[in-house]
């Protein structure tokens, strides 16, 4: 920052300079000479153009001052607008509908578990043709696993025994409840191959994850051999 304002100094020293060496020498300069002087066209199409651009770069300057306090005055009178409009059941009702509307497209499902802080060693005995371990993890706060095929497609497993909170949408999962032996999980089916399916369960001892591009009776299968 110090050097930036050293800069600016020094180029307006030597602006300065400059613009002072020029008048200087103008001073002397025969007064005879500078009247036979002869400007070509060009450059006073110049200067008439720098003119013109200057004209409209304030007029548009001025224009969106005014266009910014317009759009500032109508969001105020807007608000005061919506302050009144709350009194009425129906406005109110009408709110409600709307909020209700985007909470249910685009949160579906909360998940949450609260079990003992003690991470366990996990083991997938059973993985799908194909896939093969690329990176786990196993430290205090779980266990992850990822898995990748030949064509690329991901196979993720964690498992931690913390509070944990998972969310979904409506817009690209089917959600409903699947057995995992005595367990009961929800099953987020994806209906956008851009999107994997994914699986949660939990244990008396552990909050588990899987997510996949595969079916919802192998993704179980996956989930009934964890040891």
């Amino acid at each position: 920052m110090i050097n930036d304002f050293e800069n600016e100094i020094w180029e307006s020293l030597l602006r300065a300079a400059v613009i002072k060496n020029s008048l200087d020498e103008l001073e002397d300069y025969p007064s005879e000479e500078i009247e036979k002087t002869v400007l070509p066209d060009h450059y006073d199409q110049k200067m008439q153009r720098l003119i013109q651009r200057l004209y409209y770069k304030n007029a548009v300057r001025a224009s969106f001052f005014y266009v910014r306090k317009i759009a500032v005055l109508l969001f105020i009178l807007m608000g005061i607008s919506f302050v009144f409009l709350l009194h009425f059941d129906e406005v109110r009702a009408t709110c409600h509908n709307v909020i209700t509307y985007i909470y249910e497209k685009y949160i579906l499902f909360q998940h949450e578990a609260d079990l003992d802080d003690e991470s366990l060693p996990v083991k997938l005995e059973y993985i799908p043709e194909g896939f093969s371990l690329s990176e786990e993890t196993l430290s205090h706060s779980g266990y992850d696993a990822v898995y990748f095929n030949s064509q690329g497609d991901m196979l993720f497993f964690e498992s931690t025994p913390y509070k944990h909170t998972s969310q979904a949408d409506n817009e690209h999962y089917n959600v409903y409840e699947v057995k995992i032996g005595h367990y009961i999980g929800q099953f987020f089916a994806s209906t956008d191959d851009r999107f994997p399916s994914i699986l949660y369960w939990q244990s008396e001892k552990e909050y588990y994850c899987l997510e996949a591009p595969l079916t919802e009776d192998e993704m179980i299968k996956i989930a009934e051999n964890v040891k």
